[in-house]
C-alpha cells in the first residue's frame, strides 16, 4: 500500500488495529504495522468523538502505551493536526444516508 493510494478525507481507525501493530504475535500485526504507516504518510484526517465522553480516545488511551507504533502515530496525528472531532448522535437523515452507504 502506497501512500498516494489512500483517498479517503477523514477515517476512524480501531483501537486493535493500533495495537496491533506492536504484538507480532497476532495474525494482522504485518497488515496494521504497514496500514499505520501509510496513515501516517497521508492527509487522511483521524476522526474521534467530539464530547468529553468519547469511547474511542478513551480506547486509545487505555490500550495504547508509549513505546508502541499505535502511540506514535496518535502522537504524530495530533502533532500535525489531523485529529477530527465529530459528533456521534446523527439526525435521522444522516443515519439512513450512513445505513445506505454500508
Amino acid at each position: 500500500m502506497r501512500p498516494a493510494d489512500f483517498v479517503l478525507i477523514d477515517a476512524l481507525i480501531d483501537t486493535n488495529v493500533l495495537a496491533h501493530a506492536s504484538n507480532p504475535g497476532v495474525t494482522y500485526h504485518e497488515a496494521s504495522k504497514e496500514f499505520l504507516n501509510a496513515f501516517r504518510a497521508c492527509n487522511t484526517l483521524l476522526c474521534i468523538d467530539a464530547d468529553n465522553e468519547s469511547l474511542i480516545a478513551g480506547e486509545y488511551q487505555t490500550q495504547l502505551q508509549s513505546g508502541m507504533l499505535g502511540f506514535a502515530v496518535l502522537a504524530h496525528l495530533a502533532q500535525t493536526r489531523r485529529v477530527k472531532r465529530i459528533q456521534k448522535k446523527w439526525t435521522p437523515g444522516q443515519a439512513r444516508r450512513i445505513k445506505y452507504l454500508i
